[in-house]
């Protein structure tokens, strides 16, 4: 009885809140808990417990004798049958208690979510639908909304459920503006309707990710039919990338294929960038597995920041970091090639660039073996500004370790070796001491 005594409890209040509202109409019947009703409360305090199957056939049991509170039963057998995993059934449970009382959004949540989980999706669109006319900015039935739209494969629905989120959204919220901007476009391609695309691109094109809509399209489309030198001419430039990263935002730009899960899956290119010129931005074309590089591809990172210098000059400086590798989940594997690029500029003129070229076998994330990174350097402001040098090591996972090396007739044991315009030229010097600042893993 101990078990009960909070059900009983509750089964009263209820009793006594329906007998208050037809007390102006007819006298107050006498409480009482009989066997229906105990039944009831033992239904659902299997249910609480999770034992589904028993919470079932007690619903069942009682659902003859208690009429009245059909509605609470229907209740429990749709939540018990969604525990079983008999979504079609707990769907039509769900339906009946819908139809029972029409304003209760969690009854419509419910039997979206059935809906759902039965593979009924165009059923649970138009659940979520006439939920969301009820609550416009209720995020879980948005969430849902989307995934059966995706799932039912109507993405022109799924184009006027983002057109009707942009056009809600308002102008000051930019971070909202660019991710409905980029779903916008993620939805006319799945249409595959060529003109809905273009319309698409030409409607953003004064929205703050315009540029990068533009571009991440017109390079995606070279990518997509072969032409990746022509897909990284249009990208990979800094004047470019300068303009990706301020207009692709935080929410960033994805072309390319989705699984059923939205996940990028495939061929894509993506872009990433930031709300200011201080942040950290990323470009990767090539293939896709569960969101994660994998297969041959090409990824740049980098940043732009903006500083004084000593003399309280505005200086910006640009960093663009390129990985170019056949990837894992993720990680280079196989032959890779780092570049790093620096540039400085002093009220908009050229001060000086920095550029390393690495080339090495990487496995599982790590450097093996000869590894060689190629130096370029440009100052014009010097009558000797410009420079090009190599660099060589040897590495085991990683690290460093010494080779053998000959500078002027000497041979010794070197961590590093430095050579002069050409790395088959003999050595300049070498550093005997280990690498302090040496990393090679990725």
């Amino acid at each position: 009885m101990k078990r009960y005594k909070g059900y009983i409890i509750l089964l009263l209040c209820v009793t006594v809140f329906l007998i208050c509202l037809s007390a102006c109409s007819k006298p107050a019947p006498e409480v009482e808990i009989n066997e229906a009703s105990m039944i009831l409360i033992d239904a659902f305090a299997n249910l609480t417990e999770g034992n589904y199957a028993e919470a079932l056939s007690a619903f069942s049991g009682c659902e003859d004798n208690l009429e009245s509170q059909k509605l609470v039963i229907e209740i429990g057998k749709g939540k018990a049958y969604f525990g079983i995993g008999d979504y079609q059934s707990a769907e039509d449970a769900f339906k009946i208690a819908c139809g029972i009382d029409q304003d209760r959004i969690d009854l419509m949540q419910y039997l979206g979510e059935a809906q759902m989980q039965a593979g009924n999706y165009s059923a649970a669109v138009e659940t979520f639908e006439r939920l969301l006319e009820r609550e416009h900015d209720n995020i879980t039935a948005l969430n849902k909304l989307e995934q059966s739209l995706r799932k039912s494969n109507d993405f022109n629905g799924l184009y006027k459920f983002f057109e009707a989120r942009m056009t809600a959204i308002s102008d000051g919220d930019m971070y909202e503006q660019n991710y409905y901007s980029g779903k916008l476009l993620e939805a006319a391609r799945l249409t595959k309707d060529e003109g809905l695309i273009l319309s698409t691109i030409d409607r953003l094109k004064d929205t703050p990710q315009g540029y990068a809509i533009k571009m991440g399209y017109e390079a995606y489309k070279l990518f997509s039919s072969g032409d990746e030198d022509g897909a990284k001419a249009l990208l990979f430039n800094a004047e470019t990338i300068n303009s990706l990263i301020e207009s692709a935002g935080k929410t960033g730009c994805y072309f390319g294929e989705i699984s059923d899960s939205g996940n990028y899956q495939g061929r894509g290119l993506i872009i990433f960038g930031s709300d200011n010129r201080s942040s950290n931005y990323q470009i990767y074309m090539g293939e896709f597995a569960d969101d994660k590089p994998n297969g041959a591809g090409t990824g740049y990172q980098g940043y732009a920041s903006e500083y004084d210098d000593n003399d309280g000059k505005p200086m910006l400086q640009y960093g663009n970091n390129c990985v170019e590798a056949d990837w894992t989940n993720g990680t280079p594997a196989g032959y890779v090639i780092k570049t790093n690029e620096y540039k400085t500029y002093s009220e908009g003129v050229f001060q000086w660039s920095n550029k390393n070229i690495e080339t090495a076998v990487y496995t599982d994330g790590l450097a093996q073996g000869e590894v060689w990174s190629e130096h370029y350097y440009d100052n014009p402001n010097y009558e000797y500004g410009t420079s090009t040098s190599f660099t060589k090591h040897m590495v085991v996972d990683g690290i460093p370790v010494p080779f053998e090396v000959t500078v002027y007739g000497e041979t010794f044991m070197a961590y590093e070796a430095y050579y002069g315009d050409s790395k088959t030229n003999a050595p300049q010097y070498a550093q005997e001491e280990p690498c302090a600042y040496c990393d090679f893993r990725f």
